[in-house]
């Protein structure tokens, strides 16, 4: 997913079992961020990323190991 402004990218992945991240890109600096995803020791798999229509937040939606959904995170 990209950011409208043309800047940043995120990348959101994972395994069957966990162990997913976002992947944060700013393609004007080459600046590359990763940001595992886990809560209370369990890991999730990252399944959806989006911007915010003004680009200042990233939701992140997970699943866990089961396909059972996991917590969304808002930055």
């Amino acid at each position: 997913m990209s950011a409208a402004d043309g800047e940043r990218i995120a990348v959101g992945g994972g395994a069957w079992y966990g162990g997913g991240g976002i992947l944060l890109a700013r393609l004007s600096s080459d600046e590359v961020a990763l940001h595992p995803v886990q809560e209370s020791g369990r890991r999730f798999t990252v399944s959806g990323v989006c911007f915010s229509g003004d680009d200042r937040h990233l939701a992140a939606s997970t699943c866990s190991a089961s396909h059972h959904h996991g917590p969304t995170y808002l930055f």
